[in-house]
């Protein structure tokens, strides 16, 4: 006697996959800065804030958290995928169908996935980027300060 698979995993909306879990204001708002490119949901002052020195860790920590989050995501979906395909191909040409049905869904899903990793990367680079700078203006400020130091101190003996 043929079982019927189990029903398909269940199908991520495209919500799901960009914003996760909702409740921290942060997070919250470097998923909107995320999107920036494809609407106006964050304010040129939100933007400016996410790039401000006082939070660019924290900026850089949330999307690598975001990062993990999509990632576990993918190994979920690929992991229950390919135990609905198993029970799908077992019931033979019937089942190829179901299967073929949420491949569909399952490439699109996987796509916009992706398409949230590369913006996630864009938006790691310019938070590297930032701190890098921030660093060396810091250690020039640092080493200009000791430039003058010792060219005061030498002047005093001389």
């Amino acid at each position: 006697m043929e079982t019927a698979p189990k029903h398909p995993p269940p199908r991520s909306s495209s919500h799901e996959v960009l914003t996760g879990e909702a409740g921290d204001p942060f997070r919250d708002l470097v998923i909107r800065d995320l999107k920036y490119r494809y609407d106006d949901r964050i304010t040129p002052e939100e933007r400016a804030y996410l790039r401000s020195p006082e939070v660019l860790q924290e900026w850089l920590d949330t999307l690598k958290h975001l990062r993990r989050e999509m990632q576990a995501q993918f190994a979920q979906r690929k992991a229950a995928a390919n135990q609905f395909q198993k029970e799908c191909f077992e019931r033979g040409y019937e089942g190829k169908r179901a299967w073929f049905e949420y491949k569909a869904d399952y490439d699109e899903w996987r796509a916009r996935g992706n398409r949230y990793i590369a913006m996630i990367s864009t938006r790691q680079d310019e938070a590297k980027r930032l701190i890098r700078e921030r660093r060396q203006r810091a250690n020039q400020h640092s080493y200009e300060g000791l430039l003058v130091w010792l060219l005061g101190k030498r002047r005093g003996r001389g």
